[in-house]
């Protein structure tokens, strides 16, 4: 052990465990930044932010000519006459 390490255990009973914490935190962020398990979570949400942008277009566009259909079909059939016998 360090002679620097040795005085502050002297000051600080904690020291040690505190020392060990931070290279413990030094080493998971390294890991972090290695691995890549985030990487395919941020493309997949991605990917389903874009495929539900796309869906949402896509019905914007066609609400207005369904609905001009709809009202066509809903006039037909209100003109037609049953037969009743």
């Amino acid at each position: 052990m360090s002679s620097r390490v040795q005085s502050k255990l002297a000051v600080s009973p904690t020291w040690d465990r505190i020392e060990l914490g931070v290279n413990d935190m030094r080493v998971q962020f390294a890991q972090f930044l290695k691995s890549e398990e985030g990487a395919v979570t941020v493309d997949w949400v991605v990917l389903t932010a874009a495929i539900v942008g796309l869906g949402i277009a896509v019905i914007t566009t066609v609400a207005d000519g369904a609905l001009d259909h709809s009202a066509g079909v809903g006039a037909h059939l209100s003109a037609q006459e049953i037969a009743t016998y």
